[in-house]
């Protein structure tokens, strides 16, 4: 593996980097995996979430929807000539879209926030992908 695995639920899946992996997950809890494979020096990884219990409720499979039509929205960005840069700009519109579409803050919410600090943010804190690289 190209680093330890990350395997958290609860508040623990809210920890970039988490690496404990010793809470009991319980009925309700969604486990985070996240993975890396290693081969010939490159290095990459992979991050799934899935129920504890083998169900998601209501609002976790609408939370589960709206992020693989992010995912899906990504992926058919991906094309010869984009930037990383103008991949990640769009791919963060598409989820503020879909933030918007769970009720986490609305359209007049966006408009009034503040341009070095958009809403977004508090639910999508990071870059959309990175490189795959060689160790």
């Amino acid at each position: 593996h190209s680093y330890n695995p990350i395997i958290a639920q609860g508040a623990s899946a809210c920890i970039l980097h988490y690496v404990e992996n010793n809470k009991p997950c319980k009925d309700g809890d969604l486990i985070l995996l996240d993975f890396g494979a290693e081969y010939a020096n490159y290095a990459g990884d992979l991050s799934r979430t899935i129920p504890a219990n083998g169900k998601f409720t209501p609002r976790q499979k609408d939370v589960y929807n709206a992020t693989l039509r992010v995912m899906k929205f990504a992926t058919s960005k991906l094309v010869v000539g984009t930037t990383i840069d103008a991949y990640h700009a769009e791919v963060c519109k598409k989820m503020e879209q879909e933030l918007i579409g769970l009720g986490l803050f609305t359209i007049e919410d966006v408009k009034k926030q503040a341009p070095n600090a958009p809403l977004f943010m508090k639910y999508y804190p990071h870059g959309t992908s990175h490189f795959m690289g060689l160790d």
